[in-house]
This record gives structure tokens, sequence and C-alpha cells, in this order.
């Protein structure tokens, strides 16, 4: 097996060098995002991968090396042949994507010089091109603040550090409803578009990855779907399958989405006050047979900012739920300090606290399923921040770990006194499935039959609320013709 690496930024002068946030690769490697940070300067480059080319590359390279020779005592070392990193084309730049201005006054004379900059009105805008002057913009905004300052929350935390790009999170999306796409796309399951969020901004801005752009690297890209919300956006997570989709806004509120079969939300969970939204994880379970549940369902993990931990389930028709699993204690080392949900396992999550236990917890039952613990004078490495690999085919933790008394400086400058332990989580897979999984579950009797069976429990109360919309809207329609009878 031959390895590639391909450098796609890099500054010898460390004022100027552009720091690497976060990197994402799409489902199947044809596509990978970087969020890039420097001094000033914030940008999320997308680029596309060659993998044919790139493996048509690296056979003809090793069909051109001469065949190496063991060597022996009458050949010297020196006449073996070195082996030099082979050429390869470098990814595609798709995009350069940089954060939106702050809104402020018009920067446009009259409506005609607006108009013009608006290439189309088939989507949402998000809010540049207006032509309220600064004067005007200023006086609004006093008489706003003015009229509803008594409701407006002031204790909004502030940034714990400097960085623009604190709350920005990007995800790849597959086609779904959101983006308008039919049932023969859907089936393919390839990317199609790329959804990003910038720090302190209220919109989703999702961008198709097939179209072909101007100008690649002005970062003035208009997004082809605005998705505003009613408050800044601080967190946000995509389900393994490409189904679900979650967002945290600031005011401590949770949505759930189903963007792959409905278009529609799943449910709005409002978090204890206080509980500021930090990350979001799907409990994503892998079925055999690859289909999706009969009834949509999600379980979302919460990790707040004061380390408390929520389980958040939205179903369709259903009221959502909201359930504590584990409260921010007073003491710093009972603290979660990393969260990991096992795929895997249905109710399955590995959480990491800062005293250095790992274990894994039952999200179900809210009980600790078993311990990962390391041999004597083994800790882990460094537990507020771990070193872990999760392998989720293979049913196995990998985990970083130190001997005792080895201090952090030393294992930055020397790691010979690491070590990494392998744990199994085999045999809990195969009995949590032998549990769970009916026979036969893959055939679409069973499936159809699962579906009815659903359908007719939750009659009663879909019934009911029927009837109550019903009543409202008739209420509201007598309200209206009251109203115009009296205004004549």
């Amino acid at each position: 097996m031959t390895s590639v690496s391909v450098i796609l930024s890099s500054q010898e002068d460390i004022s100027k060098r552009t720091n690497c946030i976060n990197f994402q690769l799409s489902q199947g490697g044809d596509y990978a995002a970087i969020l890039l940070e420097g001094v000033e300067d914030t940008c999320l480059e997308v680029y596309k991968l060659h993998k044919e080319i790139w493996s048509k590359e690296l056979e003809s390279s090793q069909a051109a090396l001469p065949t190496l020779v063991a060597p022996t005592s009458d050949i010297q070392t020196s006449s073996v042949p070195t082996m030099t990193d082979p050429k390869i084309t470098q990814p595609a730049l798709l995009m350069r994507l940089r954060p939106p201005r702050p809104l402020g006054g018009s920067i446009f004379r009259n409506v005609q010089e607006a108009v013009q900059k608006n290439e189309d009105s088939s989507v949402f805008g998000t809010g540049q091109n207006h032509l309220i002057n600064s004067q005007q913009w200023d006086q609004q905004d006093a008489i706003f603040m003015g009229m509803f300052e008594k409701y407006l929350r002031l204790d909004v935390p502030s940034s714990e550090d400097g960085r623009m790009s604190r709350n920005t999170m990007f995800h790849f999306l597959q086609y779904n409803k959101v983006l308008h796409s039919n049932s023969d796309q859907m089936n393919t399951g390839l990317p199609n578009a790329i959804i990003v969020h910038w720090d302190s901004c209220q919109n989703h801005l999702i961008y198709l990855l097939g179209k072909q752009t101007k100008d690649k690297t002005d970062g003035d890209i208009k997004a082809d779907v605005v998705w505003p919300c009613a408050a800044p956006i601080t967190s946000s997570a995509v389900s393994s399958c490409s189904t679900y989709f979650a967002f945290g806004l600031e005011d401590e509120t949770l949505t759930v989405w189903d963007v792959k079969h409905s278009g529609f939300p799943l449910g709005v969970v409002v978090l204890p006050e206080g509980r500021s939204i930090g990350s979001l994880y799907f409990m994503d379970h892998i079925t055999p047979n690859g289909h999706p549940p009969a009834v949509p369902r999600a379980q979302v993990l919460v990790w707040c900012t004061d380390r408390s931990l929520y389980l958040v389930t939205a179903a369709g028709g259903q009221e959502s739920s909201l359930v504590l699993l584990h409260d921010s204690a007073a003491s710093t080392d009972d603290l979660i300090s990393a969260v990991v949900p096992v795929s895997s396992l249905p109710h399955g999550v590995i959480l990491f606290y800062r005293n250095g236990m790992v274990k894994l917890l039952d999200v179900a039952e809210r009980q600790p399923i078993c311990h990962f613990g390391l041999p004597w004078p083994y800790t882990v490495t460094f537990p507020w921040q771990p070193v872990y690999v999760l392998d989720a085919m293979k049913h196995c933790l990998f985990l970083k770990g130190n001997e005792n008394g080895v201090t952090g400086e030393n294992l930055t400058t020397d790691n010979s006194s690491c070590t990494l332990f392998a744990f199994s989580l085999e045999t809990m897979v195969k009995t949590q499935q032998s549990a769970v999984l009916p026979p036969h579950s893959s055939h679409w009797e069973d499936r159809c039959k699962l579906l009815f069976q659903t359908r007719l429990q939750t009659f009663p109360e879909r019934r009911k609320q029927i009837a109550e919309s019903w009543s409202l809207l008739r209420k509201q329609a007598s309200d209206f013709t009251r109203s115009n009878t009296l205004s004549r």
C-alpha cells in the first residue's frame, strides 16, 4: 500500500501562516473541505479529489520503478535504487467561501443598482442588498432597542477566545428534500452540497458542489439556498445516513429536521435556562439491511458548555423528549471531556472524564455498561483532551496512555513512554444485535406490517390532534369574519 500526501496550504512566514481549524471528507472521499483561519481572515475551501486519477498515477509510478533486490553480502547497499514520491495531480479548488459581511448601511444609490446586484430571486437573500442608509439604520436600531430592551437577553455569554471560527461548522449533504431532489437522485448516496453556518450568524448557507462558479477565489460566492433561523447558530450535526439534520441556537433551542424523506422538522426542544448548547452528536444505529425505519425517529446527544449532557428524542407526530444524562458537577474532575457515540450499539456512548475515567454508557437505561481501565502504571494521556480512535467497523477502541509520573512537558518532546491500548467491543455488539434485531427484518412484508401497527397505535392521538386543529381553524375563521363585518 502506498500513501500519498498532498499539501493544500503552506506558508513559511509564521506571522502570515494560516491555521487549519477543521477538516472534513465527504462520504466516499470525493470532496474535502478545510476551514482556515489567519490573523484577520477566515475562509472555507472546498476541493474536488481526483480519486480515479490518483489510482492511475500510483499504478504508473509503481510500474516505472525497477525491481528491488534484497541486498546480500556481495551487493552493496548503495546500489539499491531509491524510491521517490510520485507526481500527483493537485486537488481542484471548487470554491473559497468567506463569512458574510456584517449588516449595515446600504452601499447602493438607487433601487435599480440594488436590483442589478441580485442575480435572481429564486432564494432568500442574506439581507445585504437593501436601500436603508446608515442614518436610517441607526435610527431603526435605536427605536427597536427602546421598545424591546426589557425582552432582550443581556446576559449572552461572550466568546471564550478571539477566534472568528469559534462556532463555524460545515457539513456535506446528499440529495434531499431541502434541495428539491427527486427519488432517483436521493438513492445515489452521493454528496450534492455543503452547508455552512458562520460564527454569530443566523443563516445556514447551502452551496451546490456540481455548479460552475465565476470566480472560485474571491470568497463572495452567492449561496444557492439560505436557511434563516430565529437566533445565531452555535452548533450543528448531520446523521451518518444524511437523513437528519440538527442545529442549536444561541437561545438554547434545538431543532431536528428530516431533510431526506419529508423535508419537515421532527421536533423542537428548549433546554433549561442557562444550559447553552456546545456540541451535538447523533446516536446513529447501523442496521444490517440498511433500510430506514418505518417511523422517522432521531436521537441527539446535546453536550452543553457547562459540561452537562442531555439526550433528545425527536419522532414525527410525537412530542420530543429531553433527558438529563449527566449534570455538571461542582468538581472539575467529574466533568466530561469527550463524547463518542458508538454506532454499532443502539444506545451506547463512550464518555471521557477529566479525572481519567472512561466508561460506556447505555443512554436508554442511563446506566454504565462497562469501564475502560488501563493497567498499572498507565493512565489516560491528557484526560482533559484525550487521544483516542473508535473503529466502528471493527468494533474496537484505541486509547493512548502514559506511565504515571510522566508530565505533559516530557510527552511533548518524547513519546517513548506512551502506549496504545486497544479495547474490543465485539462481544457487546453481538449481544446487542441478537437481542434487538428481529428475524427476517429485511422482508418488505415485515416492514409494512410494522408501519401499519405503528400507525394504528398512534391513530387515537392523531385523530385528537386533527380535531383540535379544525376547532382552532374554525375559531380563527369566525374571528376573521366578525372583524371584517365590524370594519364595514
